[in-house]
Protein backbone atom coordinates (compact mmCIF):
# COMPACT_ATOMS: atom_id res chain seq x y z
CA UNK A 1 0.00 0.00 0.00
CA UNK A 2 1.60 3.67 -1.51
CA UNK A 3 1.30 6.73 1.38
CA UNK A 4 -1.16 7.92 -0.09
CA UNK A 5 -3.43 4.86 0.22
CA UNK A 6 -2.32 4.58 3.90
CA UNK A 7 -3.31 8.28 4.85
CA UNK A 8 -6.60 7.75 3.26
CA UNK A 9 -7.19 3.98 5.26
CA UNK A 10 -5.95 6.01 8.45
CA UNK A 11 -8.79 8.74 7.89
CA UNK A 12 -11.14 6.53 7.23
CA UNK A 13 -10.80 4.64 10.46
CA UNK A 14 -10.60 7.68 12.27
CA UNK A 15 -13.94 8.90 11.05
CA UNK A 16 -15.89 5.73 11.68
CA UNK A 17 -14.19 5.84 15.28
CA UNK A 18 -15.73 9.42 15.65
CA UNK A 19 -18.88 8.37 14.57
CA UNK A 20 -19.18 5.49 16.59
CA UNK A 21 -17.37 7.00 19.47
CA UNK A 22 -21.13 9.89 18.79
CA UNK A 23 -23.89 7.35 18.26
CA UNK A 24 -22.86 6.20 21.85
CA UNK A 25 -23.16 8.99 23.31
CA UNK A 26 -25.93 10.22 21.94
CA UNK A 27 -27.64 6.60 23.25
CA UNK A 28 -26.39 7.24 26.71
CA UNK A 29 -27.73 11.05 26.61
CA UNK A 30 -31.06 9.27 25.96
CA UNK A 31 -30.61 6.35 28.49
CA UNK A 32 -29.45 8.90 31.20
CA UNK A 33 -32.67 11.29 30.50
CA UNK A 34 -34.77 8.61 30.76
CA UNK A 35 -33.43 6.97 34.33
CA UNK A 36 -30.99 9.03 35.79
CA UNK A 37 -27.28 8.73 35.61
CA UNK A 38 -26.63 6.52 38.72
CA UNK A 39 -29.83 4.33 37.71
CA UNK A 40 -28.48 3.83 34.38
CA UNK A 41 -26.63 0.70 33.85
CA UNK A 42 -23.67 0.37 30.84
CA UNK A 43 -25.73 -2.51 29.58
CA UNK A 44 -28.56 -0.60 29.42
CA UNK A 45 -26.21 2.38 27.22
CA UNK A 46 -25.32 -0.87 25.02
CA UNK A 47 -28.79 -1.76 24.15
CA UNK A 48 -29.56 1.68 24.10
CA UNK A 49 -27.21 1.56 21.30
CA UNK A 50 -27.77 -1.38 19.49
CA UNK A 51 -24.06 -2.64 20.14
CA UNK A 52 -22.26 -5.40 22.50
CA UNK A 53 -21.22 -4.41 26.32
CA UNK A 54 -18.24 -4.54 25.80
CA UNK A 55 -17.85 -2.42 22.51
CA UNK A 56 -18.51 0.58 24.75
CA UNK A 57 -15.47 0.37 26.63
CA UNK A 58 -13.08 0.49 23.01
CA UNK A 59 -14.16 4.07 23.34
CA UNK A 60 -15.04 5.00 27.20
CA UNK A 61 -13.34 3.87 30.17
CA UNK A 62 -16.69 3.37 32.39
CA UNK A 63 -20.48 5.65 32.98
CA UNK A 64 -18.28 8.60 33.90
CA UNK A 65 -16.23 8.94 31.12
CA UNK A 66 -19.70 8.99 29.07
CA UNK A 67 -21.24 11.83 31.40
CA UNK A 68 -17.96 14.21 31.24
CA UNK A 69 -18.15 13.61 26.94
CA UNK A 70 -21.92 14.60 26.80
CA UNK A 71 -20.65 18.14 26.27
CA UNK A 72 -18.61 17.31 23.05
CA UNK A 73 -22.30 15.99 21.01
CA UNK A 74 -22.96 20.31 21.56
CA UNK A 75 -19.97 21.32 21.35
CA UNK A 76 -18.65 19.58 18.20
CA UNK A 77 -22.18 21.01 16.06
CA UNK A 78 -21.58 23.97 17.41
CA UNK A 79 -17.92 24.25 16.35
CA UNK A 80 -18.50 23.06 13.06
CA UNK A 81 -20.90 25.20 12.09
CA UNK A 82 -19.11 28.15 13.66
CA UNK A 83 -15.32 27.30 11.98
CA UNK A 84 -17.80 26.93 8.43
CA UNK A 85 -18.77 30.81 9.09
CA UNK A 86 -15.27 31.75 10.00
CA UNK A 87 -14.26 32.19 6.15
CA UNK A 88 -16.83 34.92 5.64
CA UNK A 89 -14.94 36.62 8.77
CA UNK A 90 -11.02 36.60 6.85
CA UNK A 91 -12.42 39.56 4.97
CA UNK A 92 -14.01 42.25 6.93
CA UNK A 93 -15.37 44.88 5.61
CA UNK A 94 -17.04 46.95 8.46
CA UNK A 95 -18.33 46.28 11.82
CA UNK A 96 -21.32 45.71 10.31
CA UNK A 97 -20.51 42.74 9.12
CA UNK A 98 -18.36 41.53 12.14
CA UNK A 99 -21.98 41.94 14.07
CA UNK A 100 -23.80 40.54 11.63
CA UNK A 101 -22.22 37.48 11.49
CA UNK A 102 -21.28 37.32 15.31
CA UNK A 103 -25.23 37.59 15.67
CA UNK A 104 -25.82 34.57 13.39
CA UNK A 105 -23.08 32.37 15.27
CA UNK A 106 -24.79 33.13 18.64
CA UNK A 107 -28.28 32.41 17.06
CA UNK A 108 -27.31 29.18 15.68
CA UNK A 109 -25.18 28.44 19.19
CA UNK A 110 -28.59 28.63 20.76
CA UNK A 111 -30.45 26.37 18.24
CA UNK A 112 -27.85 23.29 18.90
CA UNK A 113 -28.58 23.72 22.93
CA UNK A 114 -32.09 23.55 22.65
CA UNK A 115 -31.73 20.80 20.14
CA UNK A 116 -30.02 18.80 22.50
CA UNK A 117 -31.20 20.02 25.67
CA UNK A 118 -31.71 16.45 27.20
CA UNK A 119 -28.05 16.32 27.42
CA UNK A 120 -28.24 19.67 29.68
CA UNK A 121 -30.71 18.40 32.07
CA UNK A 122 -28.96 15.30 31.92
CA UNK A 123 -25.85 16.83 33.01
CA UNK A 124 -27.47 19.45 35.39
CA UNK A 125 -29.07 17.13 37.03
CA UNK A 126 -26.12 14.55 37.53
CA UNK A 127 -23.69 17.55 38.89
CA UNK A 128 -24.81 16.40 42.49
CA UNK A 129 -24.59 12.60 42.17
CA UNK A 130 -20.96 12.46 40.95
CA UNK A 131 -18.49 11.91 43.62
CA UNK A 132 -15.57 14.55 43.92
CA UNK A 133 -12.95 13.46 41.67
CA UNK A 134 -15.57 13.28 38.38
CA UNK A 135 -17.07 16.70 39.39
CA UNK A 136 -13.54 17.94 39.12
CA UNK A 137 -12.84 16.82 35.77
CA UNK A 138 -16.29 17.23 34.72
CA UNK A 139 -15.94 21.43 36.00
CA UNK A 140 -12.78 21.76 34.41
CA UNK A 141 -13.13 20.09 31.00
CA UNK A 142 -16.48 21.38 30.02
CA UNK A 143 -15.85 25.00 28.99
CA UNK A 144 -12.58 23.40 27.00
CA UNK A 145 -14.79 22.21 24.65
CA UNK A 146 -16.12 25.10 23.60
CA UNK A 147 -13.72 27.92 25.01
CA UNK A 148 -10.39 26.09 23.20
CA UNK A 149 -11.82 26.70 19.32
CA UNK A 150 -13.65 29.95 20.34
CA UNK A 151 -10.34 31.27 21.43
CA UNK A 152 -8.75 30.38 18.28
CA UNK A 153 -11.75 32.16 15.59
CA UNK A 154 -10.64 35.53 18.22
CA UNK A 155 -7.29 34.85 17.88
CA UNK A 156 -7.45 35.59 13.99
CA UNK A 157 -9.69 38.55 14.58
CA UNK A 158 -7.02 39.64 17.54
CA UNK A 159 -4.30 39.10 14.46
CA UNK A 160 -6.24 41.07 11.97
CA UNK A 161 -6.71 43.70 14.13
CA UNK A 162 -10.30 43.45 14.30
CA UNK A 163 -10.51 42.53 18.41
CA UNK A 164 -8.21 44.12 20.32
CA UNK A 165 -5.38 42.19 22.56
CA UNK A 166 -7.14 40.47 25.42
CA UNK A 167 -6.64 37.19 26.98
CA UNK A 168 -8.90 35.15 24.70
CA UNK A 169 -9.65 32.42 27.33
CA UNK A 170 -11.65 34.78 29.50
CA UNK A 171 -13.33 36.04 26.74
CA UNK A 172 -14.76 32.75 24.99
CA UNK A 173 -15.70 31.39 28.33
CA UNK A 174 -17.52 35.14 29.13
CA UNK A 175 -19.40 34.68 25.78
CA UNK A 176 -20.35 31.15 26.00
CA UNK A 177 -21.61 31.82 29.65
CA UNK A 178 -23.92 34.94 28.61
CA UNK A 179 -25.59 32.07 25.70
CA UNK A 180 -25.75 29.37 28.78
CA UNK A 181 -27.42 31.29 30.72
CA UNK A 182 -30.87 32.18 28.87
CA UNK A 183 -30.34 28.54 27.73
CA UNK A 184 -30.23 27.69 31.05
CA UNK A 185 -32.98 29.98 32.59
CA UNK A 186 -35.27 29.31 29.36
CA UNK A 187 -35.48 25.77 28.73
CA UNK A 188 -33.41 23.57 31.61
CA UNK A 189 -34.32 25.28 35.14
CA UNK A 190 -38.00 23.80 36.40
CA UNK A 191 -41.16 26.16 36.93
CA UNK A 192 -40.30 29.29 34.12
CA UNK A 193 -41.63 32.03 36.44
CA UNK A 194 -40.28 34.75 33.77
CA UNK A 195 -41.61 35.88 30.61
CA UNK A 196 -39.41 33.91 28.47
CA UNK A 197 -37.27 36.27 25.85
CA UNK A 198 -37.09 36.02 22.26
CA UNK A 199 -33.84 33.98 21.22
CA UNK A 200 -33.09 36.73 18.05
CA UNK A 201 -33.15 39.49 20.54
CA UNK A 202 -31.30 37.63 22.95
CA UNK A 203 -29.00 37.15 20.29
CA UNK A 204 -28.78 40.82 19.03
CA UNK A 205 -27.64 41.98 22.78
CA UNK A 206 -25.33 39.40 23.52
CA UNK A 207 -23.49 40.49 19.74
CA UNK A 208 -23.75 44.08 21.19
CA UNK A 209 -22.57 43.57 24.56
CA UNK A 210 -20.02 41.58 23.78
CA UNK A 211 -18.76 43.99 20.64
CA UNK A 212 -19.71 47.31 21.91
CA UNK A 213 -19.98 47.05 25.85
CA UNK A 214 -23.10 49.04 27.61
CA UNK A 215 -21.50 52.37 27.06
CA UNK A 216 -23.05 54.48 24.47
CA UNK A 217 -20.97 55.04 21.86
CA UNK A 218 -19.24 58.79 21.14
CA UNK A 219 -21.34 59.79 18.50
CA UNK A 220 -24.49 58.60 20.61
CA UNK A 221 -22.87 60.27 23.80
CA UNK A 222 -22.62 63.61 21.28
CA UNK A 223 -26.20 63.23 20.77
CA UNK A 224 -27.16 63.38 24.12
CA UNK A 225 -25.52 66.29 25.41
CA UNK A 226 -26.91 68.29 22.17
CA UNK A 227 -30.60 67.31 23.33
CA UNK A 228 -29.79 67.90 26.58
Amino acid sequence: MDEQGKTSGEGWRERLAAERRRHILEAAARAFARKGFAQTTMKEIAAEAGIAPGTIYLYFKNKEDLLISLPSLIAEETLADAMAEVGSLQDLMSPADLEATLCHLIRNGIRRMIQHIEVFRVLLSSVPVMDEETREVYLRHTPLYFGSALGQIFQTYVEQGVFRDMDLTIVARALIGMIFFFVLVQEVLPGQRVMPLDYDDVAREITRLFLYGALAQPDETANTEEES
